[in-house]
């Protein structure tokens, strides 16, 4: 090192008379401390300067080099494991920035800022390397932490989307990519590159190769084989190939039409139109969370619900249906012999075997099942423009859509229309039973003084189906009739964003302003404009909120309402006016589907302390998954938990639900709904309002409570009746839609674990469930535990062998549909390692087997023990 690059960097270009002496001080204190008995160390005097001999193994950068250079050796030879940990170890060398203290003091070496940026080339190989050994979790947290730091590094943005999908948290990654976009836009006039925009569109499209590391995804495209291909399962990691699974799916296929000006058929041309068409097709069916699995020519078909189910899938693909005709009505570029373009639609929704085949690099999905041959009959009598479902589609989806029957020899409706908003109407005009305790604690927060000078939340959290939105109409309803005048404002995030709806905050605006679903473009205008007018004095500010709020409350036709950061600001300062002039009351339900936007904006309007509120929130469990802290560790923060009605509340819902005319004139010829209630029924029901509301309406539509066969649009499974004998209890489909939604959101290992549970008539041990699943004690113990934590299981109040705690499902329709979904070759599988362990532990038989009647009634199951038994008499349950 020059002396006089060294005068510089301690004095500048002024150093003092005395600066060289001072120096040489400095280096002899400096000999002073490398003293040691290594001799390799040294600071030796040049005739220009100072030279450090250090050898390089004794210096950080040379040691992380060497790391570095062995890790990606190992990486590219394939011991992706090995290379990883000598990647993470180079890592770990890194203690903040290099010669922080020189920094610091105004030296800014070209060479610091190189390094810096080798390290994030560095942190991108190893995350890649751990990414590909499935360590998604445990390196989410740093990669958030790097964007943060970093948002305009593509790579790492890509890593950190790719480690939030595979650890389930979907939209967290599209908002991730948004994030990024934004920031490249804004900052560098860019927009993302070719690789981050395809996997945003993997991830819209779930596709198979996000199992994949992030440099094969280019390399590795679906395979074109004719059948259905599916992606990774949402929610969990991969799935093990070879194993098998019985999904409810709705089948989307599209025939698009092509009228030609002349009749010269110009391939090209006609190419370029059905490409067209495509590029549509495509974005439509992955807007609404469907995979595009297939395309024949002029024929396509999408796949809603696999690999995973979601309780809305029917819906989804009948409103994709209906998108891509007005697509095609609203024009797309065609070729010059090409007028028009359009399409025929149709969706069914059925039972189809999806199985985890093995590959060259991951997994991949196949789909089999007469559910596809189904929708290609249907679909071959529906005319250009027009949508046809099936019974099932009917079923699922009836609460949002018109429609009306086909008149021709393969029967299924026909889409006339589309009810917006109706879903929460039905729910609003259901009886409100057994939740008055609830709704008191929601008024007493209301009448509280303090909450009328400062914000307010409260979480009411529950299950689906447990009956939040119908609380939130009847708490909606007394608030409207308080005598203090106080202002009730709603809005609803929903699964997926409808064209031309509105969001949660538009709903808010919508809610103040009075506007409906029925007014006119004109006539909402006009709403809102006398909505705001009248809240603000001031005509400057009443232009601004109405230049911003119109977007939000009257998105523009073909249009998504977004809520972005330049949108939150004018809703915020809506809800101040509106506090202002009397005490305000916001309800958001559905909050587990809001985007991180939304859950900034009620987080920050909650924290702000300047908006007098009271802010209601509806969620799911899944809402404090992703955002843990939310909730209980804030200033005036309440959770508010919705549980199982207790069986008499549930029994009069039901009751009050039927409205049955006498027993000659019912249809359906079923039993009095008093016989109905002490038997399966309410046991079916489990204290779920929803599953209430749903069984006693397909009652007073004439379904039979016992079957023999299953009915169109209805799931079933077998039960013992009273006196003994088998049947099939009808399960409706919007119920068996929640349940098989729920058991797809647990992670992979936790859903087999209550499979296994399944194969038992009544409670059983987690030995039993480890011998069934071929798993470790240990780990069963702790998936049990967890499972008990969500609801699905509960402890019986018998007791195993040695203590251990005795589990079974808390609801039989849900131990009905788990068991329903194992495919029949696993299922006998399971039933000969049921069987081995009952014979293995017959001399020290479990006594809550013989006491089963006491605590649970039939469900389900594979074998029974008889109470009188002297020894395992095996029974096996006919399916």
């Amino acid at each position: 090192m020059p002396t006089g690059r060294l005068l510089t960097a301690l004095w500048g270009d002024d150093p003092p008379p005395t600066a060289r002496k001072v120096l040489q001080n400095a280096v002899a204190g400096l000999r002073r401390s490398l003293r040691s008995p290594d001799t390799s160390i040294s600071l030796d005097t040049q005739a220009s300067g100072y030279l450090l001999r250090i050898p390089e193994d004794h210096i950080d950068w040379y040691r992380h080099q060497a790391l570095v250079e062995h890790g990606r050796a190992e990486v590219e030879s394939g011991a992706g494991e090995s290379g990883a940990r000598r990647l993470r170890e180079a890592m770990r060398l890194w203690r903040g920035p290099v010669l922080a203290d020189l920094v610091e003091a105004g030296i800014e070496w070209p060479e610091l800022a190189s390094i810096q940026r080798t390290r994030l080339d560095v942190l991108e190989d190893c995350v890649e390397a751990e990414l590909a050994a499935g360590r998604h979790y445990e390196i989410v947290g740093e990669l958030a932490a790097e964007v943060q730091a970093e948002p305009t590094r593509e790579r790492l943005c890509g890593q950190l989307m790719l480690a939030l999908y595979r650890s389930g948290r979907h939209a967290e990654a599209l908002t991730v990519y948004r994030r990024a976009r934004d920031t490249l836009v804004e900052e560098l006039g860019l927009d993302p590159g070719r690789e981050l925009r395809r996997l945003e569109q993997a991830i819209l499209n779930h596709e198979e190769t996000l199992l994949l590391p992030l440099t094969d995804m280019a390399q590795n495209e679906r395979p074109a084989d004719g059948h259905a291909q599916a992606g990774p399962p949402a929610g969990a990691g991969p799935t093990p190939p070879g194993t098998a699974e019985r999904k409810l799916v709705s089948v989307l296929m599209i025939r698009t039409h092509l009228d030609l000006r002349t009749d010269l058929k110009d391939l090209e041309c006609v190419s370029e139109a059905l490409q067209a068409a495509n590029a549509a097709i495509r974005q439509e069916v992955q807007r609404f969370g469907g995979v595009i699995h297939g395309v024949i020519g002029s024929l396509w078909i999408a796949i809603f619900g696999a690999p995973g189910s979601r309780e809305d899938d029917a819906e989804r693909a009948t409103q994709a249906a209906l998108a891509v005709q007005e697509r095609m009505a609203a024009g797309i570029p065609l070729g010059p012999t090409v007028s028009r373009l359009s399409a025929a639609t149709a969706v069914t929704t059925g039972e189809a075997m999806m199985t985890h085949l093995p590959n060259d690099h991951s997994p991949r999905t196949e789909l089999l099942g007469g559910v596809f041959d189904r929708c290609a009959q249907l679909l071959t009598f529906v005319s250009p423009g027009t949508t046809r479902v099936c019974d099932v589609t009917l079923e699922a989806s009836r609460h949002s859509f018109a429609y009306s029957p086909a008149l021709d020899q393969l029967g299924g409706w026909l889409v006339t229309g589309d009810l917006v908003g109706a879903g929460h109407q039905q729910q609003a005009e259901a009886p409100f039973v057994g939740r008055e305790k609830e709704l008191d604690m929601l008024q007493s927060l209301l009448d509280t003084e303090q909450h009328r000078h400062r914000p307010c939340l409260v979480t009411v959290l529950g299950e689906p189906g447990m009956g939040k939105s119908r609380l939130m109409a009847e708490f909606a309803r007394l608030v409207g009739e308080r005598p203090d005048g106080p202002r009730l404002v709603i809005g609803c995030t929903r699964s997926f964003a409808r064209v031309g709806e509105p969001g949660p905050l538009g709903g808010l605006v919508r809610s103040y302003a009075g506007i409906t679903h029925a007014d006119s473009p004109a006539a909402a205008r006009k709403k809102l404009d006398l909505a705001v007018r009248g809240l603000v004095d001031s005509e400057r500010v009443a232009e601004w909120l109405l230049t911003h709020l119109t977007p939000l409350a009257l998105p523009e036709e073909g249009v998504a309402a977004v809520l972005s950061p330049s949108r939150s600001f004018p809703a915020w300062r809506f809800l101040e006016e509106i506090a202002n002039k009397a005490p305000l009351v916001v309800v958001l339900e559905d909050l587990q589907w809001a985007d991180d936007s939304l859950l900034d904006f009620v987080e920050e309007v909650v924290s702000s302390g300047t908006v007098p509120v009271l802010v209601v929130a509806t969620a799911r469990p899944e809402l404090q998954a992703r955002r843990p802290n939310w909730g209980p560790g804030r200033l005036s923060s309440h959770v508010l938990t919705v549980d199982p009605l207790p069986e008499a509340d549930a029994a009069e819902l039901f009751d009050a639900q039927l409205g049955l005319p006498s027993q000659g004139d019912r249809p359906g010829g079923h039993t009095r709904t008093a016989d109905v209630l002490t038997t399966e029924l309410l046991t079916a029901i489990g204290g779920h309002p929803q599953f209430a509301v749903e069984y006693a309406r397909i009652l007073r539509e004439g379904i039979s409570l016992w079957w023999e066969r299953s009915a169109p649009g209805l799931s079933s499974y077998r039960t013992g009746r009273p006196g003994g004998g088998e049947t099939e209890l009808p399960v409706p489909q919007r119920v068996y839609n929640l349940v098989a939604a729920r058991l797809d959101a647990l992670a992979e290992q936790d859903k087999k674990v209550l499979q296994d549970v399944a194969m038992f008539d009544a409670g059983v041990v987690a030995a039993a469930v480890a011998a069934v699943g071929e798993l470790p004690l240990d780990e069963v113990r702790r998936r049990l535990a967890k499972l008990e934590r969500v609801g699905l299981l509960g402890e019986t109040h018998c007791q195993g062998t040695e203590g251990e705690p005795v589990y079974a499902f808390r609801n039989s329709v849900i131990c009905g549909i788990t068991h329903s979904q194992i495919p029949r070759a696993i299922r006998d599988a399971k039933r000969q390692r049921v069987a081995a362990w009952l014979r293995r532990n017959e001399k020290d038989r479990p006594e809550f087997y013989t006491e089963k009647e006491e605590f649970t009634a039939p469900v389900p199951g594979e074998y029974r023990v008889p109470p009188d038994g002297d020894a395992w008499n095996l029974t096996s349950t006919h399916r």
